[in-house]
């Protein structure tokens, strides 16, 4: 089981990787930026909550990003990523 985002996540994380929205087509919204020397272009649903770990994994393999650089990206994902620990489990 994976972490589910929002739409706002989803784009705070990808802003503050560098990309920015180039196109909106009905409900999915494009963005561009630049990754480790390449133009990468990412389409993002625009729905409240993206539940589906396969819509996620695909943003992510999208933008050419780790997943841990995508989660942590943003103070509210960093807290969310997958297989960190609390101090009471550890």
């Amino acid at each position: 089981m994976g972490i589910k985002l929002t739409y706002r996540e989803v784009e705070a994380i990808l802003k503050a990787n560098g990309f920015e929205c180039v196109r909106i087509e009905g409900s999915h919204h494009t963005y561009k930026g630049i990754v480790n020397k390449g133009t990468r272009v990412v389409t993002v649903p625009f729905y409240k909550d993206i539940q589906d770990m396969r819509i996620i994994n695909s943003i992510i393999r999208q933008s050419g990003l780790s997943k841990e650089e995508f989660y942590k990206s943003t103070k509210r994902t960093g807290k969310r990523l997958p297989g960190k620990t609390s101090k009471s489990e550890a």
